[in-house]
């Protein structure tokens, strides 16, 4: 409140940072709880046959934070055998780039390009593993203990158990230490909890100070890596891009469904997806509360990380555009 007090005898404006680390970039802490800390899809699959009628469903690959819901477990034949593509022996090529793709790690720092994500080998009539029609959800036949009780159809199969969990991402300082989570960006209702316990008694104890010396609120650029899923996801997917994604996650876990261009389409619209949801219950939600305060916003919201926004949606809704940029130099690799 003296540096509010002090400005405002100057005649000076202050926009208050409200980012809780140097690291991440969009806000978060100690009170972000798992369940409103940004989400990853994660997964783990069994090989199935006509021999192979029940038996229990593999861990997924990973858990973070002890967090885990599950999205579906899927059953679809193998054409090609269990083989990824991309793997020795398979004869095919790999979608490239997933990791990118999949909205799973951010592409770059400094404005890099995105190149990554347009990247694609040409499509082979034949190559896929399965087409979109035949991924079976078999969710209601798995048991509460994690046991699948299904009748496969002759050949080879594949079982996919999809989740999500915590991204892996933690606040950091100076020191390495490990302070908090960071939100979920698509969750309007973290966003609303994190304003309500952090924000929130900021603004209350400022209020002599809003408008006059304290104009704005801001948060940091982008440093958070990779999210792509969060608990409404299916349904916004659904209503923005008019299918469900569900059958087509297989091709997350490296599998082409139907052909690679479709596979590599239905990854456009995953990202698309991600992007229009950070936009709308982060950076347009924060704006939105900020206003009801009487405030205006300026977040860092164009970069410089290539990760899975939409830099020119982020903007619609600030005072002004905001970003950042780093040349190579001698300190730390990189310069202002």
């Amino acid at each position: 409140m003296h540096a509010l007090a002090v400005a405002q005898k100057l005649g000076l404006e202050i926009s208050l940072n409200v980012t809780s680390r140097w690291n991440v970039g969009i806000i978060g802490g100690s009170t972000v709880t798992p369940q409103d800390a940004m989400k990853q899809l994660t997964f783990s699959r069994k090989r199935g046959g006509r021999r192979r009628l029940h038996y229990r469903a593999t861990r997924v690959s990973a858990l973070t934070n002890g967090f885990y819901r599950p999205i579906a477990t899927l059953a679809y034949p193998l054409r090609h055998g269990a083989l990824l593509p991309g793997a020795a022996g398979s004869g095919r090529a790999a979608i490239e780039d997933l990791q990118f793709k999949t909205a799973s790690k951010e592409t770059g720092f400094s404005m890099q390009p995105s190149s990554q994500v347009l990247r694609n080998a040409s499509s082979v009539p034949g190559e896929e593993d399965a087409g979109v029609n035949e991924v079976v959800d078999v969710s209601s036949h798995v048991s509460a203990d994690g046991v699948l009780r299904w009748t496969f159809s002759s050949g080879a199969w594949e079982v996919l158990r999809i989740g999500y969990t915590d991204s892996p991402m933690r606040l950091s300082d100076s020191t390495g230490a490990r302070l908090g989570l960071a939100l979920d960006a698509m969750s309007p209702q973290a966003f609303d909890d994190y304003w309500r316990q952090a924000i929130s008694p900021l603004l209350d104890a400022a209020k002599p100070y809003i408008g006059a010396s304290l104009r704005f609120l801001v948060t940091d650029s982008w440093e958070a890596g990779g999210t792509n899923w969060t608990a409404d996801f299916r349904e916004q997917f659904l209503r923005r891009r008019g299918y469900d994604p569900v059958s087509y996650l297989p091709i997350v876990a490296g599998r082409i469904l139907t052909s690679r261009d479709r596979s590599n389409r239905f990854l456009f619209d995953l990202r698309r997806t991600v992007a229009d949801l950070i936009a709308i219950n982060y950076y347009d939600r924060f704006a939105e509360h900020a206003k009801k305060r009487g405030l205006g916003t300026h977040p860092e919201s164009g970069g410089p990380h290539g990760a899975p926004i939409d830099a020119l949606e982020n903007f619609r809704n600030s005072s002004y555009p905001q970003t950042e940029f780093w040349a190579v130099s001698g300190w730390h690799g990189y310069r202002i």
